[in-house]
């Protein structure tokens, strides 16, 4: 994100109006979890810088937003469960009111849609793409299970800059 600050901004400010930025934050970007702090903390930044610089460059054209993702059927989600002796359904029933993990292509929609003129009035929004997780989270066991397993769908991200876009997805999606 600083490196955004440093390189692109003065790209994007050289294109004119109709830029915009989407962060990958967490589902824990909302709220607390016990361990570990590091985690939290970043990702209640994202959050932060993501409002802070949606304020500061709305009047010269550039919309950022964040998403903010829960429990992504990923490699690194199927990894962090195998390390850690977890059963996928288990873990699916304990953070899912739905059912099942996100997929990595409904995070690209979520992207694509913040970068679209549909989107053109949204500035400064951490979107939830979590699978409900985020309005039970804190409901004691949940979110002790949650840390295990959802703290590792931080992921590289691609950066994708088009003339009137940029994105930041994860690698996976790209």
């Amino acid at each position: 994100l600083f490196l955004w600050v440093k390189h692109e901004r003065p790209a994007m400010l050289g294109q004119g109006r109709g830029c915009a930025i989407v962060n990958i934050a967490s589902s824990f970007s909302f709220h607390a979890q016990p361990d570990p702090p590091p985690y939290t903390a970043s990702k209640h930044a994202v959050l932060g810088l993501t409002r802070s610089a949606a304020y500061d460059y709305a009047s010269r054209g550039i919309r950022i937003n964040a998403i903010c993702p829960g429990s992504i059927d990923t490699p690194m989600l199927r990894n962090a469960m195998a390390r850690r002796g977890r059963d996928p359904q288990d873990v699916v029933d304990r953070l899912s009111t739905i059912g099942r993990f996100g997929r990595p292509d409904e995070i690209a929609a979520a992207a694509l849609w913040l970068c679209s003129e549909g989107a053109s009035f949204v500035y400064g929004h951490p979107l939830a793409v979590d699978g409900h997780f985020g309005l039970f989270a804190g409901r004691g066991s949940t979110e002790q299970e949650a840390v295990g397993v959802a703290v590792q769908l931080q992921a590289e991200h691609v950066i994708a800059i088009g003339r009137q876009h940029t994105a930041v997805v994860p690698a996976a999606v790209a």
